[in-house]
């Protein structure tokens, strides 16, 4: 999960969830509403992201670990450095 700019939301930013799905799944309204739900039961509304996306990958550093910030930029629409 990672914070976008979103200038129409409250306090300028909203939250978006990335998912990597397992080969033949694809992200369908059913799916969100579920992820949704079992966050808002399983922790809290404020853990409940504004949008939902799938993504083939998420971006790593060259050592393999998974980075937040690139794909903040990235979802911010800039080139991750």
């Amino acid at each position: 999960a990672v914070e976008q700019a979103a200038p129409q939301e409250p306090g300028g930013s909203r939250i978006v969830l990335l998912v990597v799905l397992a080969h033949g799944l694809e992200l369908d309204r059913p799916m969100t509403l579920r992820i949704k739900r079992e966050l808002n039961e399983r922790a809290s509304p404020v853990h409940v992201p504004a949008v939902i996306a799938q993504v083939s990958g998420l971006p790593q550093t060259h050592n393999g670990k998974y980075s937040e910030k690139a794909a903040r930029e990235v979802v911010n629409g800039r080139r991750p450095a």
